[in-house]
């Protein structure tokens, strides 16, 4: 499973890493940790409610990013 992400990121050097662990990255890591980012829904909200939500909005900063796979064991 670490061939196709590696091949991802090395084709595209811009993607930023995500984590969707509850443990700190390692000092230095360029994971971003889990509670740092907010997931863009791919539905458009249903109510000015929900669009109030940070998951349907975007800014000059939304980037494109890859989550590394689960490790079991």
């Amino acid at each position: 499973m670490d061939a196709p992400v590696a091949y991802t990121i090395a084709t595209k050097p811009k993607l930023v890493q995500i984590s969707t662990a509850y443990t700190t990255p390692q000092e230095g890591s360029a994971i971003v940790p889990h509670g740092k980012y907010f997931a863009i829904a791919p539905e458009k909200p249903k109510d000015k409610g929900q669009a109030q939500q940070p998951q349907y909005k975007t800014c000059q900063f939304t980037t494109e990013t890859i989550t590394p796979p689960f490790r079991c064991g």
